[in-house]
């Protein structure tokens, strides 16, 4: 994307968020050590960003995907997209052989190939949830922006979450943003950074929306509480079933993961789109306790962290996810999830291995990463990046 709107680093004098400058998941997995020595860096970053559908929604069973198949294919429409960064030290890190006491000896994990071979080449006497890559550096961050697409000029409609209520969504199970039952009327014409309230009946005319929202009210916000960046060519068609989205609109950004290796299992936050307190609905995160300092369009974001799977050893288990991205049938009960239990559950099964863990069936207890499920595959540093690969 290009045309950034608001700022952390500055490059040839335009003021851009730091991790906007990152390599994407495309580039951060490919090799970027030369032959001679592992101080030439070969990345360069691309003018297109890799923005796909969320991998949350992937992760569907078998009998679903088959179900899907077997009914009639209504037009898929696209709502929200994402990219992933990296900073540097992710990446170098990713790159770095992993010397093991064991088989070869040293391993790669980038690529399938590679990262299969690491895990079928674990001794069977190693025991459940031991078999693991090496972790990464504690410097290294990982990033998930997802986007919607608004027009860039004039008004538009994109969901607003207030909650998984019925009076909130049109499924409670899961509530997906399409689904909301309150939406906001986004003025690309108004930069204010404070602003927003209850809409107009003449607001609501004439505003751009995506095929098969479920509004029912409406508020008004203007763009300048929003971050966006201009959309290129290649992103505005990768919002399918919106041929309205064209090379110039806008990808506003609705929510964001940010983990970083600074503790064993990684800090986990997330953050996603609510305006003003006003409005929001303080659960799964809230915008309270943001300091002063935090200026548009960044203190519209709400906020929940995750450092563990409970707060007390167990008995209370922690509830931090995006309703953005795990309110996806993709993710088995995913407005009961957090971050910890989820991407612990991170691996790649070595041949052989009959159901390794996937995004867990529930949050109910802590999961043992220890436990007989972990038997056969192996662990990657709570990394869906790397257990992931093509």
């Amino acid at each position: 994307m290009t045309g950034i709107s608001s700022g952390g680093a500055t490059i040839a004098e335009i003021e851009v968020p730091i991790w906007t400058t990152w390599p994407d998941q495309t580039q951060a997995l490919k090799p970027i050590f030369s032959k001679s020595g592992a101080s030439e860096l070969l990345f360069e970053l691309s003018q297109e960003t890799a923005m796909r559908r969320p991998k949350q929604f992937k992760h569907l069973k078998k009998a679903e995907v088959k179900a899907k198949a077997d009914t009639a294919a209504a037009p898929e429409i696209v709502y929200t997209l994402e990219t992933e960064r990296f900073n540097r030290t992710w990446v170098i890190s990713a790159n770095t052989p992993q010397i093991v006491p064991f088989g070869q000896g040293i391993y790669s994990i980038l690529g399938k190939a590679n990262i299969d071979n690491y895990a079928n080449d674990f001794p069977a006497s190693y025991s459940p949830g031991a078999k693991a890559i090496l972790d990464f550096d504690a410097r290294a961050i990982e990033t998930k922006p997802v986007y919607y697409a608004l027009k860039s000029k004039g008004t538009s409609i994109m969901p607003y979450w207030q909650g998984t209520s019925s009076s909130a969504t049109t499924n409670t199970t899961n509530p997906v943003p399409e689904t909301w039952k309150t939406c906001v009327i986004i003025d690309a014409e108004n930069t204010a950074t404070t602003g927003m309230r209850v809409a107009t009946a003449n607001e609501q005319n004439g505003a751009y929306a995506a095929p098969g929202l479920q509004c029912a009210s409406y508020l008004y916000a203007p763009i300048g509480m929003v971050f966006v960046q201009s959309l290129t060519a290649l992103e505005a068609a990768a919002f399918e079933g919106q041929p309205d989205i064209k090379a110039g609109d806008f990808g506003a950004l609705m929510a964001m993961h940010v983990n970083s290796k600074e503790t064993d299992s990684w800090t986990w936050q997330t953050f996603y789109w609510q305006g003003d307190p006003s409005f929001e609905t303080n659960s799964p995160g809230s915008l309270e306790g943001q300091p002063s300092s935090l200026g548009a369009p960044w203190s519209s974001y709400a906020m929940c962290t995750a450092y563990d799977q409970s707060y007390d050893r167990g008995a209370t288990m922690n509830l931090c996810y995006n309703p953005y991205l795990e309110t996806s049938p993709g993710i088995p009960d995913g407005i009961q999830s957090n971050c910890v239990s989820c991407h612990g559950s991170a691996n790649v099964a070595a041949q052989g291995t009959e159901n390794p863990p996937s995004y867990p069936s529930n949050y109910d207890k802590l999961i043992d990463f220890g436990g007989s499920e972990f038997k056969g595959v192996m662990k990657t540093d709570f990394s869906w990046t790397i257990a992931d690969q093509q």
